[in-house]
C-alpha cells in the first residue's frame, strides 16, 4: 500500500513523511516512543493528579466562551462519570471540531484547581474516534505511544495522538497484507536463554504495550539486536 492511502495520511502528509525518511508502512517499524500515556476512565482522574493521561468518552455539551480570552469547554462522559475540559485559543475553530454525541479521546494533564475544590483538566491534544473494527482494537490498548514530532509533520496538522493512530494503522495494514513481514533476527536458542520475545512481538509491544512490563521486555530485546548489528 502506498503511504498516501494509509488511513490518516493522504497525499500531502505522505510527502511530509517522505521528507523524514518514511516512504512505506515498513519504515514505521523503526519508530520508538519517547513516552507513553495511560488510558484511564473519568472517575480515576482524582487518583492521577500531576499525570498526563488519556480519557475517552462522548461529547455531551459544548460551551462557547463569552470573552475572547476564555476557553471553549467540552463536557465529556464515559460510563464512570463526566468531566469538563477547557480548550484555550481558536474558539471558532474549536466549536467546529466537536459535535454532540461524537466520541473522542483527550490527552490531558490533571492538576488540582487552586481556586476551587476540584480538578483542572489541562488540554494537550485530542483524537476523534469511530467504531470501525480497527479503531476498536486501537482503543483497547492501555498505554498509547507518544513519538517525537518533527516540524515538517506539524505543518500538515499531524498532532501527537494522530501520529500514534497512523503508526497503529501502518502496523495493522502491514500485518494484514503479510503476517510474516516482521522477520526474526535471532535463533530460537538465544530467545529462550534470555527470555526474549520474538522481534515481531518486541516491535509491536514497545509501540503498543499491554503493560509496563511489555515495554521493558521489548527494550531489552531490541537493544540486544542493536548490539549484534
Amino acid at each position: 500500500m502506498e503511504l498516501k492511502f494509509l488511513k490518516g495520511v493522504g497525499e500531502k502528509r505522505a510527502e511530509a513523511f517522505n521528507k523524514i525518511g518514511i516512504n512505506n508502512a515498513e519504515d514505521f517499524l523503526n519508530f520508538v516512543p519517547r513516552t507513553y500515556l495511560k488510558r484511564i476512565n473519568i472517575r480515576e482522574c482524582i487518583g492521577n493528579i500531576d499525570e498526563n493521561v488519556v480519557v475517552t468518552g462522548v461529547v455531551i455539551d459544548i460551551t462557547h466562551p463569552r470573552k475572547p480570552n476564555q476557553p471553549v469547554k467540552i463536557a465529556l462522559k464515559d460510563n464512570t462519570g463526566a468531566a469538563e475540559i477547557p480548550i484555550f485559543g481558536g474558539s471558532e475553530f474549536r466549536m467546529k471540531q466537536f459535535r454532540l454525541g461524537e466520541k473522542f479521546s483527550f490527552w490531558i494533564k490533571i492538576d488540582k484547581d487552586r481556586f476551587a475544590s476540584g480538578l483542572r483538566l489541562n488540554y494537550r491534544d485530542h483524537l476523534k474516534l469511530t467504531d470501525d473494527e480497527n479503531e476498536l482494537k486501537y482503543q483497547k490498548f492501555l498505554f498509547l505511544p507518544v513519538y517525537e514530532l518533527s516540524g515538517i509533520l506539524k505543518k500538515t496538522w499531524i498532532r501527537p495522538m494522530l501520529l500514534s493512530k497512523i503508526v497503529f494503522n501502518a502496523f495493522s495494514s502491514m500485518l494484514k497484507s503479510n503476517p510474516d513481514s516482521i522477520k526474526e533476527s535471532l535463533p530460537e536458542s538465544i530467545l529462550k536463554v534470555h527470555d526474549f520475545p520474538s522481534r515481531k512481538d518486541a516491535i509491536l509491544r514497545i509501540n503498543f504495550p499491554a503493560s509496563l512490563s511489555d515495554i521493558e521486555h521489548s527494550r531489552r530485546r531490541l537493544a540486544f539486536d542493536e548490539v549484534l548489528s
